[in-house]
């Protein structure tokens, strides 16, 4: 992973927004050596930008160490995020072009706050709705 990240991610960062859209292409449509590791980052999107972000933030940083510290900024947020980190990082995904999300699973907003659940299908039977909700059914 750290290799895709020090190959995508150009040093020194002149213009950010540029330097993210180039690791997006990268991401989406570059050449990878391990695909899996690639579709992990395009999977958690939301952390490697952010990672990127607060990265670049850090102008008295070492030369050359661009890539180690969006990889450790990276690694910490996409394993240790709140609920509300799942939610945009679900949301902030990358997706090839005609690519549809997976459906299966998913982080929906229940009535005790964020949960994970299986997200049905739209040919799935629904149930009995006053099952999920305590309100009868009218």
């Amino acid at each position: 992973m750290f290799q895709t990240i020090e190959r995508a991610v150009p040093e020194p960062i002149r213009d950010l927004g540029r330097s993210i859209d180039a690791v997006r292409e990268h991401l989406l449509n570059g050449f990878h050596s391990d695909l899996a590791c690639a579709a992990q980052l395009q999977k958690n999107w939301y952390f490697l930008e952010s990672a990127i972000r607060s990265a670049a933030c850090d102008i008295s940083a070492q030369r050359g160490s661009l890539p180690f510290r969006i990889f450790a900024e990276y690694s910490r947020t996409s394993t240790l995020h709140s609920a509300v980190g799942a939610v945009l990082a679900q949301a902030n995904r990358l997706l090839n072009d005609g690519e549809e999300p997976r459906t299966g699973e998913g982080v929906i907003m229940g009535s005790s706050g964020l949960e994970r659940r299986q997200i049905r299908h739209k040919s799935q039977p629904i149930g009995n709705p006053s099952s999920r909700t305590g309100v009868p059914h009218l």
